[in-house]
């Protein structure tokens, strides 16, 4: 156990400041029970104490939707979303699934350009949004709320798969700055991979360094990690996703402070490569023999 005297506000708070709410909680509570700063640290944490907790707070929709003016050119604006757009177009990746969609502007955008697909968040207030601009324009998706962990697309649509339904399996699934915000970011991997078509690509998007919050503390605490590629790439494997399709690092500047956001994308193996792979004969470090 560390020694208290290193426990101090100042190493809290520079975790919490520095995207990483979990670490910081778990030094707190090093302290004995009722110290106060122990105390304050648990407090603002108090929104992903329990999946309840959590999922109490994320249904109440947080900032704004996206512009409706903005919805086609949005792609432009987040360069986050710019790669990930192109590369679902350009692969022709019809069928679309967003965990953790918002106001669902992704999918909307890609709609644009004929894409179908479904999406799912856990706020009410954002989905109602989705559906009428999707209603508005005549876009062929579906939202549904529900927590993006144990998502299941046969449960939420009992005509998935069918005609006039949404799919039941997707070209391409999306969680698109949703890893470092979740409570159990493998149980929402596992939850993306079971629901790619043979072929199909998940696409993560998540911080690749600490965001500057310009000493915002509510907006700091929502993350609860930085994922590390080396943290991804692992987590992506044990969820049957050996193959990384893409990787890039989108460098950026909010008021004069620079920092990252990593594109990565994961498919299965195919299937002689992946008994090459269980079967030791193919070296983890050569993900050449993983590209085709």
């Amino acid at each position: 156990m560390p020694d208290d005297a290193r426990v101090t506000k100042e190493s809290l708070f520079g975790l919490i400041h520095g995207d990483r709410l979990t670490e910081a909680v778990m030094l707190a509570r090093t302290l004995p029970d009722g110290d106060p700063l122990r105390t304050e640290v648990e407090e603002l944490a108090a929104h992903a104490a329990s999946p309840e907790a959590y999922q109490t707070y994320y249904r109440t929709m947080r900032g704004d939707p996206c512009p409706e003016n903005d919805l086609f050119t949005r792609h432009l604006l987040v360069k986050r979303f710019t790669g990930i757009r192109e590369r679902v177009l350009a692969r022709k990746q019809m069928r679309v699934l967003d965990l953790g969609c918002l106001d669902g502007w992704c999918l909307l955008n890609l709609a644009a350009g004929g894409v179908t697909g479904v999406g799912v968040d856990l706020s009410p207030a954002a989905l109602a949004v989705a559906r009428e601009r999707a209603e508005k324009y005549g876009f062929p998706l579906w939202f549904v709320e529900g927590a993006v962990e144990d998502f299941d697309i046969r449960r939420a649509f009992e005509n998935a798969g069918t005609e006039g339904g949404p799919p039941c399996e997707f070209d391409a699934v999306f969680l698109s700055e949703v890893l470092e915000h979740v409570l159990d970011p493998a149980a929402c991997l596992r939850a993306a991979a079971r629901h790619l078509a043979p072929g199909g690509v998940l696409y993560v998007s998540a911080p690749a360094t600490a965001i500057p919050h310009h000493g915002k503390l509510e907006d700091a605490v929502l993350h609860l990690r930085v994922l590390s590629e080396e943290d991804l790439r692992a987590a992506a494997r044990d969820t049957g996703l050996h193959v990384v399709v893409d990787h890039e690092l989108i460098p950026q500047q909010d008021q004069g402070k620079t920092f990252s956001h990593r594109l990565i994308s994961f498919r299965r193996a195919r299937a002689a490569i992946y008994c090459n792979y269980v079967t030791g004969g193919w070296d983890p470090a050569d993900l050449g023999s993983l590209s085709a």
